[in-house]
């Protein structure tokens, strides 16, 4: 395929403005804070709600949720390192050399943007599920009878390093166009 060689390292480099590195930057931010921003006030203000007494049966439902957490947190870890890697590879660039190296870096800079955001909205899904499973867990009274549920909002510790730990940087950036392009 001529796609790696016809688009090179400084063409790519050029797609990506500060303007277009802040706005990715945004995006990645939101899409982290978003579960922290509902959660923290969300679990403040049901703490202080009349709780009930749990039953045996609730604990069994929050048993089955959590077990469907931990299986969409590792869906989503999966499918997002899939779909990332599929979405911004040289074979969506096939059939467009005509476009110039130019237009074909800035295509392909909205690839990389697209496959971020999709990669992090799995994690963030995941993440709500867990803040689910633990307003149940509170509703129902069961996270004061067992704590470790709790561990529910560990997808959302999960987001949280994760995004950071793939926050968009020119050189971080540059580095997934020259493991995908190369």
């Amino acid at each position: 395929m001529t796609i790696p060689i016809l688009l090179t390292r400084t063409h790519f480099e050029k797609a990506f403005t500060p303007a277009a590195l802040r706005a990715m930057a945004i995006l990645q931010t939101a899409l982290i804070a978003g579960p922290l921003v509902y959660v923290v006030p969300m679990l403040i203000v049901m703490q202080n709600a009349g709780i009930e007494r749990p039953v045996e049966a609730d604990f069994s439902v929050l048993n089955a949720l959590s077990m469907i957490h931990v299986v969409a947190l590792f869906a989503a870890l999966f499918l997002g390192n899939l779909l990332f890697y599929r979405m911004f590879s040289p074979s969506r660039l096939a059939g467009m050399e005509e476009l110039g190296e130019e237009k074909l870096a800035f295509v392909a800079a909205g690839h990389l943007r697209s496959a971020v955001i999709v990669r992090l909205a799995l994690l963030e899904g995941a993440a709500f599920l867990g803040i689910a499973v633990c307003v149940v867990g509170i509703t129902r009274g069961i996270l004061d009878a067992e704590p470790l549920y709790y561990l529910n909002l560990g997808s959302l510790l999960v987001l949280l390093i994760y995004g950071l730990m793939t926050f968009p940087t020119k050189e971080r950036i540059l580095s997934w166009f020259e493991e995908r392009f190369r």
